[in-house]
């Protein structure tokens, strides 16, 4: 762990944003890899808290956020992890990062089968993060799901 003061915390932040990208985007890469979470950071600004603990450096994240800036590399890639619906995904530039729109695939197909008890059995093709197929399971126990991939380094 890393421990700095609020204070040379927010300066740090401040300075990151003046460089470009946008607030959510930073705050993301500081929960995702820094270990501090959205809601910590609001409490952070109220509380009179003087350090904080850190996973990584601020270097460490500062570099993270430069390639970011300099690349448009995303978030999710540089962290390795994508939130998608109720899930923490691992993810990596061998799959499509999540999207919001693709939760609709979840409840269209959930919606079709609402017979909870019914034993299913579906087959996700190019599979990618398996977020579809996670999602499924987690919201259909009585479900079997079968998800591949052609690409070994995607799932």
């Amino acid at each position: 762990m890393n421990i700095i003061s609020a204070e040379t915390f927010f300066l740090w932040k401040e300075k990151q944003i003046t460089k470009g990208g946008d607030n959510k985007s930073l705050d993301f890469l500081i929960d995702s890899l820094g270990g501090l979470s959205h809601k910590e950071l609001n409490l952070l600004k109220i509380k009179s808290e003087k350090n904080i603990n850190l996973k990584i450096t601020l270097d460490l994240l500062e570099s993270f956020w430069d390639k970011h800036l300099k690349y448009s590399i995303p978030i999710q890639y540089l962290s390795g992890i994508s939130y998608w619906r109720d899930l923490k995904l691992e993810v990596s530039n061998k799959v499509l990062i999540p999207r919001a729109e693709t939760e609709l695939i979840v409840e269209i197909i959930s919606g079709k089968f609402n017979n909870k008890r019914e034993k299913i059995t579906f087959v996700d093709l190019g599979t990618g993060s398996g977020a579809i197929s996670i999602a499924l399971a987690l919201a259909n126990p009585n479900w079997n799901g079968i998800a591949i991939d052609n690409d070994k380094n995607a799932v």
